[in-house]
């Protein structure tokens, strides 16, 4: 069994740092963005007008560092509760009125409190497909909580996503 120091402060006794083990050594777990992970797509998801969706084809895992994205849902369950950046983006198969990437906690839409995804539409004209990026900050109070990747748009009709993304890493010291 690994020894435990147990405090409730470290401070310096000369200089400007604190060293940590040596060369070589890490710090698991205190210094480091983990959980993180990286989820992304192949392949088009059609997505109903007016209508939340999950990004369900987010199946494919770019890296997990902790185990934490379920492919088969499209869920993250962080297990550690503190603060995380999340980023989302999604390309669509031609201009429409209105689409974005939206954030979604425990099967619900987050809100603003919680750290909604600020949602950008990019991109345009007819030889691209537009692109929308949102990002958020979210704060886990919960080591059961679980997160999913949604897109909707308001073209009048189902149209096509593609090269969907789905990433978050814990900030550290949050």
């Amino acid at each position: 069994m690994a020894s435990q120091i147990k405090v409730n402060e470290i401070l310096k006794q000369s200089g400007s740092s604190i060293t940590i083990g040596t060369s070589g050594d890490t710090a698991k777990g205190i210094f480091t963005n983990v959980p993180s992970f990286y989820a992304y797509s192949t392949g088009a998801l059609s997505i109903a007008n007016s209508t939340n969706t999950n990004l369900s084809h987010l199946t494919l895992e770019g890296f997990d560092s902790n185990g934490t994205y379920d492919t088969s849902n499209q869920r993250w369950t962080p297990g550690l509760v503190g603060k995380y950046y999340v980023y989302m983006t999604t390309k669509v198969s031609d201009m429409t009125t209105r689409f974005q990437v939206v954030l979604y906690k425990n099967g619900s839409l987050i809100d603003e409190s919680e750290g909604q995804i600020a949602s950008e539409n990019m991109g345009g004209g007819s030889s691209t497909y537009p692109n929308v990026v949102g990002a958020a900050l979210v704060n886990v109070t919960s080591t059961t909580d679980y997160y999913q990747a949604y897109a909707w748009q308001n073209s009048g009709g189902s149209k096509s996503f593609y090269n969907s993304r789905f990433m978050a890493f814990k900030l550290i010291g949050a």
